[in-house]
């Protein structure tokens, strides 16, 4: 019953005509956190499309109301207790499995390069000016922490040397500590311009 019940969450599609990215398969929660990254002023680009609907709406449609609202974050779970921020590995055993641990994490899918390039996170209207610390196709480090209102998903803008603005969907890197540096980068049209910058600058 839980699965049956996920599945019949999964039943958004989204569509930036201006982007060239779709996404399906999406709670309503997940529509909700991507267009609070769109811009106002670019919203009247994006269609909605809900299992059972004819045909695909704009956000302008009465049933897609909700997905503007704001999102309220409940914080249910309790505080990690301290010691657990500390563990100390003496058992020989479990020295092994974290190094297991930490084998598989240095084998990174992408590679990091030490790109400094500025940066914008915007996320509504809300934005913060920083600049990267490094940079994969995977996911972008930045020098500074980001704000506490960078929730879920949200657009990063990199300005290049060469005066391109390659703007990419990004959602916060997960398991992060109190303070949080990494974004992870969502595949869309802008990520192939992303890859052909890094290409066309030896650093693939």
């Amino acid at each position: 019953m839980a699965l049956n019940k996920f599945f019949k969450q999964q039943e958004w599609a989204l569509n930036h005509a201006v982007e060239g990215w779709t996404l399906h398969s999406l709670s309503q929660n997940e529509v909700k956190a991507i267009l609070a990254t769109v811009p106002d002023k670019f919203k009247s680009d994006v269609r909605v499309w809900k299992k059972g609907w004819p045909a695909w709406a704009d956000l302008k449609h009465p049933d897609c109301r909700v997905l503007l609202e704001l999102r309220i974050e409940k914080r249910e779970a309790p505080p990690l207790p301290h010691q657990l921020q500390h563990i100390e590995f003496e058992d020989e055993s479990v020295t092994q499995v974290k190094s297991s641990v930490e084998r598989l994490f240095v084998q990174r899918k992408y590679k990091r390069y030490d790109i400094t390039l500025p940066v914008t996170v915007i996320l509504g209207s809300n934005q913060f000016k920083t600049q990267t610390r490094d940079l994969s196709l995977g996911g972008v480090c930045l020098a500074d922490p980001l704000p506490d209102w960078v929730a879920g998903y949200c657009t990063v803008v990199l300005d290049t040397p060469d005066n391109l603005e390659i703007e990419l969907v990004c959602t916060l890197v997960e398991d992060q500590k109190m303070d949080k540096f990494r974004l992870e980068i969502v595949q869309s049209l802008k990520y192939e311009e992303l890859k052909d910058w890094m290409s066309r600058h030896n650093f693939l």
